[in-house]
């Protein structure tokens, strides 16, 4: 190159560029920087100038990749989004993308949260009416219930469950008897927690119907209007509510068996002006059953299924008559002086006796399903089914059954 004179620095090959070209020197050529793995090329080479490589950014671990990086370019973090209290993390965040939240769910009134990311909402348990609540619900947990419980047959209830309390119950004693015309034999009732005794005499009271069983006789004041067993359970002997004669009658009108399930033996209530009867879960008379001379309109047997004698319904006003769940009678039965327009004798597979049906104007038809030993009537009434015609002649009348 002359004095004075300029000429343009020579070129290099691909991937080199010339570096210290200038003034009395053309300088000379050298590679290019190749970028490494964990860098970028922030300035690109140049024919004088060599490739600027840059380290690439390091997302931390609070932050995810939101650009990846090229050859040319760096690569972008972001922060990772936090879910505030009212959002919970649908899903989680990796390396590459972000953490994705959501609204949590609103329990009401009626519902408790479970304890998951989401808010899960789930109906508060309703205790039964055989539970009480051991437990008051919250926000984040639910009602416990357990079991209210039963009192033996040698026990008491002293307190009744509520919504929120157990029965308590206490071990109970016996007695000789009970008299409810005789304060103190009620005291004692009380006093010694008694809860069974042998037998009743001038029912009824309130230390009565919180019995639980009478292993003898029942005897009811003439004039008692209500006949209430309440907490008994069994009465071991009769129950005598017969009002004095057919001319002048006792003074019941309402009568509720309430839990008792078994009668031992006779239970007259004949002779009354009875026009309500709840039978509730009595299932076994073990002698007669005794209801003749009321004001019973109608009947349900409920869960009677056995009788040990006769049943004697005669001179109500009962209009129809369904035996129900009845199984077994032993002796007679007696529907005469009715209004009944029909019979139905339901499951009945034995009657001991005859069936006496006589003075119902309105009975023209009487299917009998071969039931008893005769049949007592009067000519209105068409058999189908039925025994012979009886010929005795009923105690309390002078006409033949024939």
């Amino acid at each position: 190159m002359s004095a004075g004179q300029c000429t343009p620095c020579p070129s290099c090959p691909d991937q080199r560029y010339r570096s210290g070209c200038g003034g009395a020197s053309e300088g000379v050529c050298l590679n290019v920087t190749t970028c490494g793995s964990d860098e970028f090329q922030f300035r690109p080479p140049a024919p004088t100038s060599d490739r600027f490589c840059a380290p690439l950014t390091r997302c931390t671990t609070s932050e995810f990749e939101a650009r990846q990086s090229t050859s040319s370019n760096d690569r972008v973090c972001l922060r990772m989004t936090t879910c505030d209290l009212e959002k919970y993390e649908l899903h989680a965040p990796t390396a590459t993308t972000d953490r994705q939240c959501t609204a949590v769910s609103t329990c009401n009134v009626t519902e408790f949260e479970t304890e998951t990311p989401n808010r899960q909402c789930k109906p508060v348990t309703t205790c039964t009416e055989s539970e009480f609540e051991t437990e008051t619900p919250t926000s984040t947990t639910n009602r416990q219930c357990k079991p209210v419980t039963t009192c033996n047959v040698t026990e008491l209830e002293i307190h009744a469950p509520t919504a929120t309390t157990d029965r308590q119950c206490q071990s109970c004693s016996s007695s000789s008897f009970l008299n409810c015309a005789d304060p103190s034999s009620r005291d004692a009732i009380t006093i010694n927690h008694i809860c069974e005794v042998s037998r009743v005499e001038n029912c009824c009271c309130d230390e009565f119907s919180s019995l639980i069983r009478v292993s003898g006789d029942v005897n009811v004041h003439s004039d008692e209007t209500i006949l209430h067993f309440g907490t008994i359970r069994e009465v071991g002997g009769n129950i005598n509510g017969r009002g004095p004669s057919t001319s002048n009658r006792g003074s019941l009108q309402v009568v509720n068996f309430g839990q008792v399930t078994k009668v031992g033996e006779n239970l007259d209530l004949r002779f009354n002006h009875i026009t309500r009867l709840e039978f509730g879960t009595l299932a076994h008379v073990g002698g007669w059953l005794w209801l003749g001379l009321n004001d019973l309109t109608s009947i349900d047997f409920g869960n009677i299924t056995y009788i040990g004698s006769s049943l004697g319904l005669r001179a109500n006003v009962l209009a129809s008559i369904d035996f129900g769940a009845i199984a077994h009678i032993g002796g007679n039965v007696y529907l005469n002086d009715n209004n009944l327009t029909s019979i139905e004798f339901g499951v009945i597979t034995h009657i001991g006796g005859n069936l006496r049906v006589y003075n119902n104007p309105s009975l023209n038809l009487i299917d009998c399903h071969n039931l008893g030993s005769c049949l007592c009537r009067t000519n209105n009434t068409n058999p189908t089914n039925c025994q012979n015609r009886c010929t005795g002649i009923d105690w309390w009348q002078t006409d033949s059954c024939a």
